[in-house]
């Protein structure tokens, strides 16, 4: 059986300083040049766990997004928002695509977000996104454009 030689010290050191950092996380409002805040349904942010130039990817929704009072205006005008989602867009996806994922609902200070996916641990591309679940939530939404990844920091 052959020996299998064994690292020095210098051999060992040079092995190790190849080794890749942990990425660092993006914090709120930071490189936007690599992580923009708004992404084309087409172009899938990368995965949570890529490292991307020593960064780790913020949260990615592939949503619509409406303004806190235009979402009140268009869906729930005698509910707040979240009891307007819940009575209103689930309640109604629901109804009509019975044993369908339906869509989940995220809300901020200023926006709510209606989401069907997140960027997630696992890369995704185009054909990971379920048009037809995409085109259900946008006959509910009344919509006419696709959903866009928006960025959660």
């Amino acid at each position: 059986m052959a020996e299998t030689p064994s690292l020095d010290a210098e051999h060992y050191k040079a092995l190790y300083a190849q080794a890749v950092p942990q990425p660092t996380r993006v914090r709120r409002g930071q490189r936007f040049d690599l992580f923009p805040p708004v992404l084309p349904m087409h172009i899938c942010p990368p995965e949570l766990s890529a490292n991307v130039q020593g960064l780790s990817p913020p949260p990615y929704k592939l949503a619509w997004r409406y303004r806190m009072d235009d979402f009140q205006a268009k869906f729930c005008k005698e509910f707040g928002v979240f009891t307007g989602f819940q009575m209103y867009n689930h309640a109604q996806f629901l109804a009509k695509y019975p044993g369908q994922d339906a869509p989940a609902f995220d809300l901020d200070s200023e926006f709510c977000t209606i989401y069907i996916r997140t960027n997630g641990y696992k890369r995704i591309t185009m054909e990971d996104i379920d048009m037809d679940l995409v085109e259900k939530v946008k006959s509910i939404l009344e919509e006419q454009d696709p959903p866009m990844w928006y960025r959660n920091l």
